[in-house]
Formats: structure tokens, C-alpha cells, sequence
């Protein structure tokens, strides 16, 4: 409880005795009101406060840091064709032509089908014109690309696709003799010819062509129609250049190389 009384001083004078209420009451004349000093000491402790709080942040260090240096690369030049290449891996998938401007896409694609799982891999290769299409096996220890034709009349061609050399404008005689045999026994024989070839849209001119008349029962019970060696030309039985080396002599591709992917079943098979 409070009492106060004022002195004949004019001065205000208060006690406090034990009670709940503990506040002063002064009359409205008497509050305290604010004044630029207050408001200066209220600011002084405000930033001494904010000082303090700064003064108490753990310090943050700086992360060491280095310099790299740059070296021209004097061996590189300037090659827009190669350029044209690498953009066209990347982003084929979306393309809808196989020309820029006057430039030609130098790149094939070839999904290869994982045949008897892992055992061997087959491309759809067209021939001909009109295109005459064949499941080939892609195989990297031989160079010779034949298939079954209309001469192969002895059962051994049952149910593979069997090319026709008068259906096709561009195919050209040779008449030569061939047979080969591989490590496994299996074999075939017939004649040569020519014709053109299709790789994924790359088209080879005057392709040297083995047309089997034969084929021996181990290429009956398989899907494949015939094989596409990717051997040197020094295997090849009749001395020919492979598809391969064609691409190289003809321009069709600038660089001289090639990669084959024979992936697994469960990794969904390969890529030429």
C-alpha cells in the first residue's frame, strides 16, 4: 500500500507499506514523460546491446582459396564439321532430318538385337533399291557380308528373307564363285554381286555382296539371315574392301573408325 503527502516544500512524498500493490500513484501531473536526453540514453544502450550481441557470434573463417591457371591449347583447330558430329550424338534423338545446311551427319545408328542371350547380335541392314532389309549378324572375326538369295533352293534358306538381284536397280553382276567356313563348322557358298547398302542411313555405293545359294544347318535354326563381318579387307574370300573400309573410301565418314557395343539382354542388348 502507498501513501503520500506533500511537503510544504512543494516536494511529493511517498511510502511503501507491505501489500500487493506496490505501484506508485502519482497524480497526472507528476508522470514521467520523454525528453530528447532519454531518448539519446535509450538509443546509447540500445547500441550497446547490439554490440554485444555482434562481439558474441562465433567467427566465421574464410575458405582457403587458389588460383587456376589457363593454357591456350595449341594443338586444337578449329573444325565446325567435327563439332556438327558430337551435337548430333548428343541431341539425334530429337532430329527429324540428317542434313545441316549443306552438311551431311556422317553418323549411323544401329540397333543391335541380342540373339540366343549374349551369344549373337544381329542389325536390320537394308540392300538394294528398293531396300531389301536382312537380320545380319555382326560378327568381328570374319569380312565377309552375305545373305541367302534366289538361288538358294535346297531347304537350307526356309524361312529367312531371300534377296532378289532383279528387283534391285542398283545391283550389278560379278558371278564369282565364294564359300567360307567358320571355326564353329558352319558354313556357305554362292556368287558375288554388287548393290548398295544401307547402314542406318549411311548408304554405301558398289558394296561387294556374297549371295548364298548354301548354308549349312547351323544358320538354319538361328533368326539371323546371313552375316556382316567386321574383319580387315584381308579376310575377306574374294579380296574385297568391307562396308567398313567403304565408308572411309567413299566419304561417307570423315574419321576412320567405328565402335560395335554388344551389351547383355538385361541391359537391352547392343549398338553398331
Amino acid at each position: 500500500m502507498v501513501a503520500g503527502s506533500f511537503r510544504q516544500d512543494g516536494i511529493y512524498s511517498h511510502t511503501i507499506s507491505p501489500s500487493l500493490d506496490i505501484s506508485p500513484t502519482l497524480p497526472p501531473t507528476l508522470l514521467p514523460t520523454s525528453s530528447p536526453t532519454m531518448k539519446i540514453a535509450a538509443c546509447i544502450a540500445a547500441l550497446m546491446v547490439a554490440a554485444v550481441s555482434v562481439q558474441a557470434m562465433p567467427l566465421q573463417r574464410r575458405q582457403p582459396t587458389g588460383r587456376i591457371s589457363l593454357h591456350k591449347n595449341i594443338e586444337w583447330i578449329a573444325d565446325a564439321r567435327r563439332e556438327l558430329s558430337k551435337t548430333w550424338r548428343k541431341f539425334k534423338k530429337h532430329a527429324q532430318v540428317t542434313r545441316v545446311g549443306n552438311i551431311n551427319i556422317d553418323i549411323g545408328d544401329l540397333p543391335l538385337t541380342d540373339e540366343e542371350p549374349d551369344f549373337e547380335y544381329y542389325a536390320l541392314v537394308t540392300v538394294g533399291t528398293p531396300g531389301q532389309t536382312f537380320k545380319l549378324n555382326f560378327d568381328t572375326g570374319s569380312s565377309d557380308l552375305w545373305f541367302p538369295y534366289t538361288a538358294c533352293t535346297d531347304g537350307s534358306c526356309i524361312n529367312k528373307t531371300i534377296y532378289d538381284p532383279t528387283k534391285s536397280s542398283t545391283y550389278k553382276e560379278d558371278g564369282r564363285s565364294w564359300s567360307i567356313l567358320y571355326a564353329d563348322d558352319s558354313s556357305s557358298s554362292g556368287i558375288a554381286g554388287y548393290d548398295s547398302v544401307d547402314l542406318g542411313g549411311l548408304v554405301i555405293k558398289g558394296q561387294s555382296i556374297d549371295m548364298a545359294a548354301t548354308m549349312s544347318s547351323g544358320f538354319t535354326n538361328t533368326a539371323i539371315d546371313g552375316m556382316f563381318g567386321l574383319g580387315f579387307n584381308s579376310l575377306n574370300r574374294l579380296g574385297e574392301k568391307t562396308p567398313m573400309d567403304n565408308l572411309i573410301s567413299q566419304n561417307i565418314i570423315r574419321d576412320p573408325r567405328f565402335g560395335v557395343w554388344l551389351g547383355k539382354t538385361k541391359l537391352g542388348g547392343g549398338k553398331c
